[in-house]
């Protein structure tokens, strides 16, 4: 409850969203027992316990509480529907709203980039249990770069995790990353880039506009 409070507050105060729908809505959260996941839907978060694997710290970490309260907003807003490339950038806007939240809380941390860091192993506390890397998406098996390595088909037959949304939203990611912290390098694709950061604070903000005043319900990468 503390962390979808605190994903609220971030929400009002960079973004002046009341509430995920924009209107004041409450927003309930509840803890599901054996199970290692966390959804949100029409103002409901759940979060799993994750007994049913003794091993693993359930799923209430401040960054994966925003990411699904980020799910509310876009349900709100955008309406990405969930699947495929549409899918990808929904989930990838969840990451990055959770990084943000995250910072707004604490500042930028060594570990800000990753995704469920603060969820760790009960028998070993220093084994981390880490979803994805926005900063290098690749240690986690998704692509930094469209229809690059990692890039999970989006054609053909129902594909698993509706076409990959959790593996293709590496790419916004990486994008998110980019613009915030800068870097220089070379893509997949043989082509150079010089990105200069231009911090959080400005970037978040062009990611909520895009969420919420330019992207509609099948809105892809392009």
């Amino acid at each position: 409850h503390w962390a979808a409070q605190q994903a609220a507050s971030y929400f009002l105060n960079v973004h002046q969203r009341l509430s995920w729908n924009n209107l004041n809505a409450g927003c309930y959260v509840y803890q599901r027992l054996g199970w290692d996941n966390a959804s949100a839907l029409s103002g409901n978060i759940i979060i799993g316990e994750a007994n049913s694997i003794s091993y693993r710290d359930d799923n209430n970490t401040l960054d994966i509480v925003a990411h699904e309260y980020a799910h509310l907003v876009t349900e709100t807003s955008a309406g990405l529907v969930y699947k495929k490339e549409q899918g990808a950038l929904n989930e990838s806007f969840s990451d990055i709203f959770g990084v943000a939240c995250y910072e707004f809380n604490f500042g930028i941390t060594n570990t800000i980039w990753l995704n469920g860091y603060d969820r760790t192993d009960v028998t070993n506390p220093n084994l981390h249990l880490v979803y994805r890397d926005l900063s290098n998406p690749k240690n986690y098996d998704q692509p930094d770069t469209y229809l690059g390595t990692n890039w999970y088909s989006t054609t053909g037959g129902y594909g698993d995790d509706n076409w990959g949304v959790h593996t293709n939203s590496g790419v916004q990611n990486y994008m998110f990353y980019l613009l915030v912290s800068g870097k220089d390098g070379v893509n997949e694709n043989g082509w150079p880039y010089s990105v200069t950061g231009i911090g959080f604070n400005d970037a978040r903000r062009i990611a909520y506009l895009a969420l919420t005043a330019y992207l509609t319900n099948n809105s892809q990468y392009i």
